[in-house]
């Protein structure tokens, strides 16, 4: 689908009333978009999930009885499935909007149940140490029904929130190892996820983590073959909010820096960032590639690099305090 479009499409959507808006887009999304059953399948996220714990234990902890924090639910339990096949004790998953659906979460479960020798020969290289063989067995037996989102957050420890803002959670100080995310912090803008990092930097534990995956690229280039992943980065902010300026497509532009300086004025140490330079950029930015000047004055190594995983510590000589201080 041509972009402008899509774009259209989606700023009409989101100026319908609330429910009927999400009725819509989901609608548009299941039979046009990123959730038609053809499409499904868990194994992308669940991938971040298991790569989110190997990260963990690259730091000398464990994710094992461990609380995580996630931020964005979004449609599917994928993230929070892994990090629990990883060992958690709990997983706490928080969104603004309501989103989770039995039907999507059916499918990813029968798919898992489906093709579960192939998957697991398909994780078993990278993640094997990190899968816990019987938690893998009660997953692939719970998969072979169906069962509600309710259901199956009781069995899995999961507690749902939503609508729930991560900028101001009720948890207690302290109260979560590892804070984490998938391709959701790209949708927000800065001036809240300062907040959500510093309400990150209270309820996270000194010795904790956070380990927050961002996709960098122009969300439109996923449809729109067209496009090249840093397309947006040729418009000034004005230009794009007339494009993206709404609920459902709304995406920062923030860079790999950009969030770099962020995280570490909320009060956190950038201990790792994965990431690789993407060379398919490298050569269109060498060709000439013409970029807004907010952009244009960024790093080439900076611009390259599509998507990043953050592992951040709270800094220990930073005194945390709440947003509503």
């Amino acid at each position: 689908m041509r972009w402008q479009l899509k774009s259209f499409i989606q700023q009409r959507i989101a100026q319908l009333p609330r429910p009927l808006s999400e009725m819509a887009y989901f609608t548009l999304q299941r039979h046009f978009g990123s959730l038609q059953r053809s499409r499904v399948t868990p194994v992308n996220r669940l991938s971040v999930g298991l790569e989110i714990c190997r990260q963990i234990e690259l730091q000398g902890r464990s994710p094992q009885n461990a609380t995580f924090f996630e931020v964005g639910t979004g449609w599917r339990l994928n993230v929070p499935l892994a990090c629990w096949l990883c060992g958690a004790g709990q997983i706490i998953t928080a969104d603004l909007n309501a989103f989770l659906n039995d039907s999507l979460i059916n499918e990813d479960l029968a798919y898992i149940h489906r093709n579960k020798e192939a998957l697991f020969q398909q994780l078993q290289p990278k993640f094997g140490d990190l899968i816990q063989l019987d938690r893998w067995e009660r997953l692939t037996c719970m998969a072979s029904s169906r069962v509600s989102t309710a259901q199956l957050c009781d069995r899995l420890n999961i507690e749902y929130l939503a609508p729930s803002d991560a900028s101001c959670t009720n948890l207690d100080s302290h109260s979560v190892d590892f804070h984490v995310s998938c391709n959701v912090l790209e949708h927000i803008p800065q001036a809240e996820l300062r907040k959500i990092f510093r309400e990150a930097r209270r309820v996270t534990r000194p010795d904790g983590l956070l380990l927050h995956r961002v996709d960098h690229t122009d969300h439109f280039s996923h449809s729109d073959s067209s496009l090249a992943p840093i397309h947006f980065l040729r418009f000034s902010e004005a230009e794009w909010r007339k494009y993206a300026d709404n609920r459902y497509a709304y995406v920062n532009r923030l860079r790999e820096d950009d969030y770099i300086e962020m995280f570490q004025d909320c009060g956190h140490i950038v201990r790792n960032v994965n990431s690789v330079s993407d060379q398919h950029i490298a050569k269109l930015l060498d060709s000439g590639y013409s970029l807004n000047h907010r952009f244009r004055d960024k790093k080439r190594d900076v611009l390259t690099r599509l998507d990043s995983l953050f592992v951040l510590v709270p800094d220990s000589a930073t005194a945390f305090e709440s947003n509503a201080a």
